[in-house]
């Protein structure tokens, strides 16, 4: 029992070293501005996944990008799943998850964000087509890195937006 104690502990150990040395990736966008019309800012995005609203995010015009995840049955359970992930669930300025950049250039769309990991924070890139401006198609997602992208995929997810007030500050000590 006590070999066993002590080989637990020994990896319990080894785990939270390897955290400590973990490190974040940069993003590879720059923020600017968005002062376009090609998606609506004064809500949030959604996806539908096997009959769900799925997959939260924000569009700011200062050009940060933020995604909320959940996955809830309806409007309203998803508007209170929002509302608790600002106010109740954790302080969203002070953790890197989900905080990130977009761009749009013409009808193209690409938006990088940082997603935990055993390994740090890596920055994930996603890209696709805006079909009119409450509707783009998210079709490859990718880590760039050292002058190349890895980790590629092909995906075929739609968002849709819906409004919503009052929208959530892009106030965070992570995208500047």
């Amino acid at each position: 029992m006590k070999k066993i104690l002590l080989i637990l502990n020994c990896l319990l150990l080894l785990t939270s070293c390897g955290k400590e040395f973990a490190e974040d990736d940069n993003l590879s966008m720059i923020r600017t501005n968005y002062d376009g019309n090609e998606l609506k800012t004064n809500g949030y995005y959604y996806t539908i996944f096997e009959g769900r609203l799925d997959n939260f995010s924000f569009f700011y015009k200062n050009g940060v990008y933020l995604d909320v995840g959940g996955s809830k049955n309806n409007f309203q359970d998803a508007s209170n799943y929002i509302t608790n992930f600002f106010l109740i669930e954790r302080s969203h300025q002070n953790i890197k998850d989900g905080w990130g950049i977009f761009k749009i250039q013409g009808d193209n769309i690409g938006y990088e964000r940082w997603k935990a990991t055993e390994l740090g924070r890596k920055a994930y890139t996603r890209t696709g087509k805006i079909l009119n401006d409450t509707t783009f198609i998210v079709t490859t997602s990718f880590r760039a890195g050292d002058g190349f992208s890895k980790e590629i995929k092909k995906i075929n997810e739609t968002y849709y937006f819906k409004k919503f007030s009052p929208k959530p500050d892009s106030l965070n000590i992570y995208v500047r």
